[in-house]
Order: C-alpha cells, then sequence, then structure tokens
C-alpha cells in the first residue's frame, strides 16, 4: 500500500515497519495478557510446578517468538512487489502456524516428524513459547532460544534480501 510513499523518506521500510509492529504488540499485550491468564486460570487451574521466578526466562522467549514471527510475516509481505495480492499467503501461513504450534504440538507427531517441528520456525514461534511457559526448564529454555536466534538472523536476512530485491524491481520497472 504505502511502501512507495515510505521509499521517498530516508528511513528504512522493514524497520519503520518493525517501530509500527512493537508499539502495536506492546498494547495488545496490555489486554491479552491479563485476559489470558484469567481464561487459563478458569479453564485449566494453576499449572503445576510454576515459578515466578522464571517469568523473565519466559518473555525472552516469548519476545524472539514474536519478533521472529514479524519477519516471516513481513517477509510475506514483501512478496507484494512480485504478487499482487499477499492475502492467500498470510491466510497460509497463519493457518500452518496455528495447526503446527497450537492444535497440533510435536508431542502428537511421530517422533521423525515431532523432530522436524521442534527445530522448525514454527517451534521458534508458537511452540517453544508455549513448551516454556506449560513445562519450564533450562535445557528446554537454552534450545529454544537457540532455535529462535538462528531463525531471527534468517528471518532478518530473509526479509532484507526479498525487500532489497523488491526496490530493485519497483526502480527498475517504475512500480
Amino acid at each position: 500500500g504505502n511502501i512507495s510513499y515510505i521509499l521517498s523518506k530516508p528511513i528504512n521500510y522493514i524497520w519503520y515497519q518493525f517501530s509500527n509492529f512493537i508499539g502495536e504488540v506492546i498494547v495488545k499485550l496490555m489486554f491479552y495478557i491479563p485476559l489470558s491468564l484469567a481464561v487459563g486460570l478458569i479453564m485449566i487451574g494453576e499449572l503445576r510446578n510454576f515459578n515466578f521466578a522464571y517469568i523473565p526466562f519466559m518473555i525472552i522467549v516469548i519476545a524472539l517468538g514474536i519478533i521472529v514471527d514479524f519477519f516471516l510475516r513481513v517477509t510475506v509481505g514483501l512478496l507484494a512487489f512480485w504478487i499482487e495480492d499477499t492475502s492467500p499467503l498470510f491466510w497460509m501461513y497463519g493457518k500452518f502456524i496455528l495447526m503446527f504450534g497450537v492444535f497440533f504440538p510435536a508431542e502428537l507427531f511421530p517422533k521423525a516428524v515431532a523432530d522436524i517441528v521442534k527445530v522448525s520456525p514454527v517451534a521458534a514461534i508458537v511452540y517453544g513459547p508455549g513448551k516454556i511457559v506449560i513445562d519450564f526448564s533450562f535445557e528446554t529454555f537454552l534450545s529454544i532460544v537457540s532455535i529462535q536466534i538462528i531463525y531471527l538472523l534468517l528471518s532478518i536476512a530473509l526479509a532484507f534480501w526479498v525487500y532489497q530485491k523488491g526496490v530493485k524491481k519497483l526502480n527498475v520497472n517504475g512500480g
């Protein structure tokens, strides 16, 4: 939509979108965290073995998952340089994350498939943060954060690569 307007400004489009995203996420989390805690306590009750000392580690994993998700989503959005309507791609991406990260956690799959899911972007975005909240261990934390950092670096690199190719196409073809 407004990418051509932003491209004419001395700011980077991806970091501009990222700063907008972070502001939006902070506002949403102020609403969703209390709501999620209330619904969770009503539906499930207290989590056994939950320790408030683990909350900083949970915040790190959840924040990294949100950021990895942003960069993958922005990459899908940047495909608009080549595809007029990216909404079907966003729909597929969202359903993929929902199915493999929420509805069917890795433990439900055969070991070979579960091992793949546990090192996929789904693990970095949804499965890992959920696993940390439900069943915290430092071993799991380090494993998930390692996967998240790898996917964060890869997704940032991919987003900027797609962006550069798209801007080049836009400049060459004139929009």
